[in-house]
């Protein structure tokens, strides 16, 4: 991009809400009309935080500032609209979403504290493999060669809180690549390798210094509140910490107390009675469970002894055809029992929910019946489809009320 660089203001006062400018240019970029200003106090998207939006305003028409990218030391805003080349020398008045700055950068000086917090409470192996900023919450990937734990996770909130309310001041400074490495050392690249001969560090004193590019709240109370909603291992010796920060861990909170709430009043109960009355539900639950399963198995034994001697002869094989109020699984059980057992050589099944199952022996095999076309058929009359193996194949179809004429397709395709 051939234009100066940007004078990037939020650098210089981060409470920079509003700025004029000239607009230097206007080039095309990924099917969108950009803007090229002399300076700016639109945030560019970069260092895994996401670039400010806003509006611009040129000779009285407002037009939506919806994504700023830095390519080449050149910031580009991209528009909503179509904007005409006079536009070139004009004067531009800019406006930055202000609640959404300083919600990203609550979560950027955010991350900086749980990272901090984390190396506090972890070792200072600790090492940050990537990071996100968002709207609702944040999320920062590090080197741990074990799973975080819920007591760790705990400390690691309460002290990066702790330094919230502290209320430290940020020292944000360029420095050249040479002296700050000089003055901190390599733990300054947390957050990668960051390019460039000057430097912008970020210092949180006693606290956390790292270089960094992204805007951050000027001091730690102002990040409000931090909330650590999970953690999960990414990959092998990286866990993840989502978190929420400011008014966004609010959100979070009552999110929580509000489900909290409703699972009380689903069990009737006070909301520190809740973890036993779930457990006690549950092993209710699982006890009846297994108790129908065991039911179930003795009425698919009695099924089967009733319709033992309840076949159909078709050119020499035994054929049984039902519809049976049992699942799929059982349905493929009894299936399978009778073809394997020798009490018939073509099973066709089928339930009132729209399954369909067919078995058959080896006999009806090397009689010529191929079982996976016949329920594929059988599966169509029900507005679905199906297939399977020779020995065993299963369909199944919307329209449930024609499960009686899909049986007997298939019979009457079994008779050829």
């Amino acid at each position: 991009v051939d234009f100066p660089e940007t004078d990037l203001l939020f650098y210089k006062d981060f409470y920079q809400q509003e700025f004029e400018a000239e607009v230097l240019g206007l080039v095309e970029k990924d099917g969108d009309k950009c803007l090229v200003f002399d300076k700016t106090a639109f945030y560019p998207e970069g260092g895994g935080q996401p670039s400010d939006i806003g509006e611009v305003s040129i000779n009285g028409t407002i037009f939506k500032m919806g994504h700023a990218e830095k390519v080449d030391n050149v910031v580009l805003h991209h528009v909503d609209a179509e904007i005409k080349d006079d536009v070139v020398g004009k004067k531009v008045t800019g406006k930055v979403d202000w609640t959404r700055r300083m919600t990203l950068a609550r979560h950027h000086t955010g991350t900086h504290l749980v990272i901090a917090a984390a190396r506090k409470v972890l070792g200072q192996h600790i090492w940050q493999a990537g990071s996100q900023n968002g709207l609702t919450r944040a999320r920062i990937d590090l080197s741990h060669y074990k799973r975080i734990t819920q007591e760790e996770l705990n400390e690691i909130e309460k002290l990066a809180n702790e330094y919230v309310m502290e209320n430290i001041d940020l020292d944000i400074k360029f420095h050249t690549r040479d002296e700050a490495q000089e003055l901190y050392g390599f733990v300054l690249y947390q957050g990668g390798i960051v390019p460039g001969k000057m430097i912008r560090v970020v210092k949180i004193p006693g606290v956390d210094v790292q270089a960094c590019a992204g805007t951050h709240v000027l001091r730690t109370g102002v990040v409000g509140p931090i909330k650590i909603n999970k953690t999960e291992r990414v990959q092998d010796g990286v866990e993840r910490i989502d978190f929420s920060a400011g008014l966004a861990a609010i959100d979070s909170m009552q999110h929580d107390s509000e489900l909290l709430r409703e699972s009380s009043n689903i069990f009737k109960v006070d909301n520190d009675q809740l973890p036993k009355t779930c457990d006690r539900f549950f092993s209710e639950w699982k006890a009846q469970k297994n108790e129908i399963d065991r039911l179930k198995s003795q009425i698919a034994s009695l099924k089967m002894n009733s319709l033992a001697d309840d076949y159909e002869e078709i050119n020499g094989l035994k054929v049984v055809s039902e519809l049976m109020e049992a699942d799929f699984k059982e349905l493929q059980k009894i299936a399978t029992d009778f073809t394997d057992s020798g009490k018939a050589d073509v099973v066709i099944m089928g339930n009132n929910d729209g399954k369909i199952v067919g078995a058959a022996s080896q006999n009806a095999i090397d009689n010529g019946i191929k079982i996976n076309d016949v329920i594929k058929t059988a599966a169509g009359v029900l507005g679905g489809g199906g297939g399977g193996r020779l020995t065993l194949a299963q369909g199944a179809g919307k329209d449930t009320d024609k499960m009686d004429e899909a049986i007997q397709t298939a019979v009457e395709l079994i008779k050829g």
